[in-house]
């Protein structure tokens, strides 16, 4: 078994004994669901060159980047917490394959059932692509033009500086602002979720008439917590006091 698939299966492990603990745990209470809503949620999906190249351009797997798996495995995350009639459309910042077919922030790959998010597993990316901001515009107009009783967008990047609609090279002070501008305008109409991974990443200040929120984290031990925590606030899954 390759390095690689041994530290996705383990980050796959922590993930699940999060959630499953996180399920478990609070003595006499129990989860409350929204069964009935249906949810669209739009994940902006990082799979730029630094997400999974811990080397520069040369993959080193041994060495092992751990945002990717990180970022990947959130999308399997959230798709078990799926119920009938959610939705789940992933946008790459760049071409992604998987299997035979190709997704872009253009063409999204869309998941309506858990069992799909597998399919995340066998991406191919296949070469070092950069950090588009329109991929977040992208995600929302799709998201806009969906239906659906609740509209989520998430963005999960390890990008302290994104490119411009022009391509151009944002600073990282440019990048936060321009984060902050559109997340915020955006989270007039939709719920906003932000999660910066990795060092050097500076945290959007977001506020709309619904759920903005940003975190970041250099720690990737603490991803799986943080992914829990979004998963029971999208599906709201909240923990009510049993009387008696």
């Amino acid at each position: 078994m390759s390095m690689r698939r041994t530290k996705r299966g383990l980050l796959a492990f922590l993930l699940v004994l999060s959630i499953v603990a996180a399920t478990l745990s609070g003595g006499n209470t129990v989860k409350a669901e929204k069964a009935q809503t249906k949810r669209t949620i739009a994940i902006v999906y990082d799979n730029s060159g630094s997400m999974y190249y811990p080397s520069g351009n040369t993959i080193v797997y041994d060495q092992g980047n751990m945002t990717w798996c990180q970022a990947t495995y959130a999308v399997e995350v959230f798709a078990s917490m799926m119920n009938p009639g959610d939705t789940i459309m992933i946008y790459p910042m760049n071409d992604m394959q998987v299997g035979s077919t190709t997704y872009s922030m253009l063409s999204p790959m869309r998941i309506t059932d858990p069992k799909q998010a597998k399919d995340m597993e066998s991406v191919y990316i296949g070469y070092d692509g950069g950090t588009p901001i329109t991929s977040i515009d992208a995600a929302y107009q799709g998201l806009t033009s969906s239906g659906g009783d609740e509209k989520w967008l998430i963005v999960l990047t390890d990008g302290a500086q994104f490119h411009d609609e022009n391509l151009n090279s944002l600073s990282k002070s440019d990048t936060k602002k321009a984060l902050e501008k559109r997340l915020s305008q955006y989270a007039n109409d939709v719920n906003v979720l932000y999660l910066g991974i990795g060092s050097g990443i500076q945290k959007p200040d977001i506020k709309g008439r619904n759920v903005a929120e940003a975190t970041v984290v250099s720690d990737g031990a603490e991803v799986p917590g943080i992914l829990t925590k979004m998963s029971n606030q999208i599906f709201g899954r909240d923990e009510l006091k049993v009387s008696g």
